[in-house]
């Protein structure tokens, strides 16, 4: 090395001229110079550009996290669910329900639905098969955030309501595309509950169980609050989750990898769902919003009221009334 080279590497040109081409090269193998700090791990990872950055299968494990509903859900979700049939949707929606419920109180839970199958822990009068019933608990909701604006903090209601709405979604008889009440539930629904009711915990929290992703409309796809798939055998649907919630990279290896995220997040085990956060105000690694739930089983979900229903009658025959016409 000459002595005009050394003088250079041992100024401050040589530093800012390294620091510069790390950068643009995305080498984290080099020890940081004088004046560079170390990048944070969340940092490293989403600066990946080249196909030898992109993640193992062990890595993908150890990066996406459980699903936490009790931690993670707020009383005004609206939440979708999407898998073949026979695939645990029901299952996995009470078991979620459940967990939700060991920390936060619910004072009603509904179930619409046009089989009527399923969520025994739902009474029998809280249960209805015709879709135009969520028109009456969104009125209801909005009379109790009038209430609550007027009146005392002692005559204040609590009003924290779960609706189900399943067998409304397929693309024939696609209930759910045609009302405008979802439609407007999925962009205003944050505002059912006023300043004072949040600070009360209210809400109304909306959950859809389909088995067609594309069914779904995309104004009310785009604004859930949390989307929850498992395995899809039709690669269109496969294609379509895929290109809207996993293909956080448009590097040559993004697209590739958001295939292998998915495969992980729902194959990976039986009755394994994958959690998309659609509303996470960062997404810039998977983790960020990106989660795996599974529910133990049908019977991890013990008996007890979803609903304060004083009504013994509605309860002693709340057994399913199975709707076939």
């Amino acid at each position: 090395m000459s002595s005009g080279e050394k003088r250079y590497k041992d100024g401050d040109d040589y530093v800012v001229q390294k620091d510069m081409e790390n950068k643009i090269n995305n080498r984290n193998d080099d020890a940081p110079t004088s004046n560079q700090k170390e990048m944070p791990t969340n940092t490293k990872l989403s600066r990946r550009v080249d196909k030898k950055d992109k993640l193992s299968l062990d890595q993908i494990a150890q990066i996406i996290q459980p699903f936490n509903p009790a931690e993670q859900l707020q009383p005004d979700s609206l939440i979708n669910v999407v898998s073949p049939r026979r695939a645990g949707k029901t299952v996995v929606i009470e078991y979620m329900i459940h967990e939700y419920m060991k920390k936060h109180t619910v004072d009603s839970v509904f179930l619409i639905s046009k089989s009527g199958a399923g969520f025994k822990n739902i009474p029998a009068d809280y249960r209805f098969n015709d879709i135009s019933i969520l028109d009456d608990i969104i009125n209801l909701q909005l009379q109790v955030r009038a209430h609550n604006q007027k009146c005392d903090k002692k005559d204040r209601v609590h009003s924290r309501v779960i609706v189900i709405l399943d067998d409304f979604i397929d693309k024939i008889n696609n209930d759910v595309k045609r009302s405008k009440t979802i439609t407007k539930f999925a962009t205003l629904g944050r505002h059912l509950a006023g300043k004072t009711d949040k600070e009360m915990g209210n809400g109304l929290m909306l959950i859809m169980l389909s088995q067609s992703f594309c069914a779904i409309p995309p104004t009310i796809r785009q604004n859930c609050d949390f989307t929850l798939c498992t395995s899809l055998a039709n690669r269109l649907e496969r294609k379509k989750i895929v290109d809207e919630y996993f293909t956080l990279y448009s590097s040559r290896f993004g697209l590739d990898e958001s295939y292998g995220v998915f495969d992980y997040c729902t194959r990976s085990d039986e009755f394994l769902f994958a959690v998309i956060n659609g509303t996470a105000s960062n997404k810039f690694n998977y983790n960020d919003y990106i989660f795996t739930y599974k529910a133990p089983g049908p019977e991890a979900v013990p008996f007890y009221r979803w609903s304060a229903k004083d009504d013994e009658d509605c309860w002693a025959n709340n057994d399913d009334e199975i709707l076939f016409w």
